[in-house]
């Protein structure tokens, strides 16, 4: 197979993806509240408690993918993520503290199946999925998370609520188009190697649908 069919075969999935979201979009709950007038500070508090969670979720599951599959381009995509969430998550705590969240529930608060979903999700996906699959994951992540995450400072732009400093530059960030087009080369490979499509897929979907029980979570009262 020649590496422009690889790439034509990531970027179908990809379009596919886009596809299932127009057609059955996965709500996001804290969009909702933001729009409607209703969002107060404790579900900001309760975004920055959840995300803190995720990302150490995420380091370990970056860590898990790389021992399972020690070899590039796999290895460099997630040495890339593995970065990325550290470096984020030191300005995340100073949002922490800014906010009031106490030192003591930091990792411990918010819980239930909600906040812990997507954590879960990728946890699975190291242990169990393939490079195809958890790379199309991480591009579903990428393509809907940070976008999301601008369009709520947008809609809180508007409003009386006064967000600290730290929280606004932490959710203006965006997702480098370096790193998602990496996703997609992973992808690529993970095809090469024989894994299917349609599981890469279906697992990139869950990645949606996941993201949207985290907005969930930060939105309950």
């Amino acid at each position: 197979m020649t590496e422009d069919v690889r790439h034509l075969r990531a970027a179908a999935l990809a379009e596919d993806l886009v596809t299932l979201r127009a057609e059955s979009p996965v709500g996001n709950d804290l969009l909702s509240l933001a729009g409607e007038g209703r969002l107060t500070m404790e579900h900001l508090r309760r975004l920055v408690g959840i995300e803190l969670q995720c990302h150490v979720s995420e380091l370990a599951a970056y860590g898990t993918i790389i021992s399972r599959f020690p070899h590039h381009p796999t290895t460099g995509l997630y040495l890339d993520l593995g970065r990325l969430v550290y470096e984020a998550h030191f300005k995340l705590r100073e949002c922490a503290t800014v906010m009031g969240i106490p030192e003591e529930r930091i990792y411990r608060w918010p819980s239930g199946p909600s906040a812990h979903a997507f954590s879960g999700l990728i946890s699975w996906l190291a242990l169990h999925g393939g490079q195809a699959d958890n790379a199309l994951a991480m591009y579903a992540d990428m393509t809907t998370y940070f976008p999301d995450c601008v369009k709520l400072l947008d809609r809180l732009g508007g409003t009386d609520l006064k967000m600290p400093d730290e929280f606004v530059d932490y959710y203006r960030g965006e997702a480098p188009d370096e790193m998602i087009q990496k996703a997609l080369d992973v992808v690529e490979f993970g095809l090469a190697q024989g894994e299917a499509p349609a599981i890469a897929l279906e697992r990139a979907r869950l990645t949606d649908e996941h993201i949207g029980r985290f907005w969930q979570a930060a939105a309950d009262d």
